[in-house]
């Protein structure tokens, strides 16, 4: 079982002069580049759909559309698209000028053939997510019959989603998912009252069953304060909490970058053992095509040999890797490292949250794969007791996130036989690795372990 992977500096450094060589001689670096944000399911994050949505009806294009989330790492043109499901699909073209989360309003064009639940694919740059869209039969626009889980007291199963900050205007992600069993497939729309200054809203079609419907939030939230918004539909109400804080969440770091900060290991119980350092001086940061800008890291062993690098960064509460992801996901090797961006930490994610990376095409046995690496939060804020070769320690504000490697089968993802569990505690950084067998889960087969670190001022 492998964890640490060899990736060299010189093809990072030679791989992204010639991508931005290339794309002044060729105009492909020219378009916008980013991310679609998605949930644990692989579902689009939010995954707001507007409008009706009828078999045999054609779609108007100002009415019918999907909005999706998208992190721009670097502005310029875009085309977001959906492929083709069941007549009709969604699409939009524009231009990113400034970085960061925006949201992308798609058109929808086409006309829907049967009812249904449909689920569209969004592809933009290197990454996809999934618009499930609701399709009632021929003349089945009629009120939906549902009630709320949870009538009359509180919501069952709620998901708040974003913070919220006394005298900070709601944005895209200030959303709440509520549980509703339908009755009679229909139309909705639900907005609730006004509650320290905050209301949510969602409208649209609906089949029968048990779904989420997810609420966007409006407003201003005037007081710091635990904050009970009702919700009600067609007489049947629940209640929702939301926790407005006084300031802004402060910015924690579980990867701390800074030049010459340096972690060092056991590796399974001092068999070997590694030095992980911050780079500082020259070549101590790579800056992608996009713009974004890695710290590079070096792993030494026990006698000064080089073993290991990758780079890292954060933006937010996420953070970033970029490494040989061929490596990683067990592709053949073909003597080159082949080199991928994706985020392996969510500090502010909610236990449970899971997220994936992109998804990388390769070699296994000669054989052609589309693999991916599934990350889940575990737990959250816990202390976490390492037993090293210079002592015992205790971590505290700690983050346990699952990796699993998925292949693609099919329509189907597998996982691979193999999974790591990776520990993140504030201020510090990585304190633990553990590496197990699908088939052996109740012992680690493979360990990194935090015996002493430095954090450079």
């Amino acid at each position: 079982m492998k964890k640490l992977c060899g990736l060299f500096l010189t093809a990072l450094i030679l791989l992204y002069s010639c991508q931005k060589e290339s794309s002044f001689e060729n105009g492909a670096g020219l378009s916008a580049e980013g991310s679609l944000q998605a949930d644990g399911t692989g579902d689009c994050l939010p995954k707001n759909v507007l409008g009706i949505y009828e078999a045999g009806t054609e779609l108007i294009a100002t009415d019918n559309v999907i909005e999706v989330q998208v992190d721009v790492e670097k502005t310029g043109p875009y085309f977001i698209k959906t492929d083709t499901v069941n007549g009709y699909s969604f699409s939009a073209r524009g231009n990113f000028s400034a970085t960061g989360l925006t949201t992308v309003t798609l058109q929808g064009s086409g006309t829907p053939e049967f009812d249904g639940i449909d689920n569209f694919l969004v592809v933009f740059d290197s990454t996809e997510c999934i618009v499930p869209v609701s399709v009632l039969p021929a003349g089945g626009a009629v009120p939906a019959e549902m009630t709320f889980t949870g009538v009359p007291g509180t919501c069952m199963d709620y998901i708040v989603n974003g913070d919220y900050v006394v005298n900070t205007a709601l944005g895209a992600t200030n959303t709440v998912d509520v549980k509703v069993n339908v009755t009679v497939a229909g139309t909705y729309t639900i907005t609730t009252q006004a509650s320290n200054g905050m209301t949510f809203t969602s409208s649209g079609t609906i089949l029968t069953g048990v779904h989420l419907i997810n609420l966007k939030g409006s407003g201003t939230p005037a007081v710091a304060s635990l904050t009970t918004i009702p919700v009600t539909y067609d007489g049947a109400n629940c209640s929702f909490d939301i926790n407005v804080l006084a300031t802004a969440p402060v910015d924690k770091d579980y990867f701390p970058r800074k030049p010459n900060s340096n972690w060092s290991y056991d590796i399974d119980d001092n068999a070997d053992s590694i030095l992980l350092t911050a780079k500082s001086g020259a070549n101590s940061t790579v800056t992608t095509p996009g713009g974004t800008v890695y710290n590079i890291f070096t792993a030494k062993d026990e006698v000064n040999n080089f073993v290991d690098f990758a780079g890292y960064n954060k933006s937010g509460s996420d953070y970033y890797t970029i490494n040989d992801v061929g490596y990683l996901l067990d592709f053949d090797d073909s003597g080159t490292a082949q080199l991928g961006e994706f985020i392996f930490l969510k500090h502010n994610a909610n236990v449970g949250s899971t997220w994936y990376s992109p998804v990388f095409t390769g070699l296994q046995n000669g054989v052609t794969v589309r693999a991916r690496i599934k990350f889940t939060i575990l737990q959250k804020d816990v202390s976490v007791a390492v037993t090293t070769s210079e002592g015992a320690f205790t971590y505290p504000n700690t983050i346990v996130v699952n990796e699993q490697n998925e292949y693609e089968q099919g329509a189907t993802w597998v996982e691979y036989e193999y999974f790591y569990r990776n520990y993140y505690s504030l201020d510090i950084g990585k304190v633990q690795v553990e590496g197990f067998l699908k088939s052996a889960p109740a012992a680690p087969g493979y360990k990194e372990e935090l015996r002493r670190y430095q954090i450079a001022p």
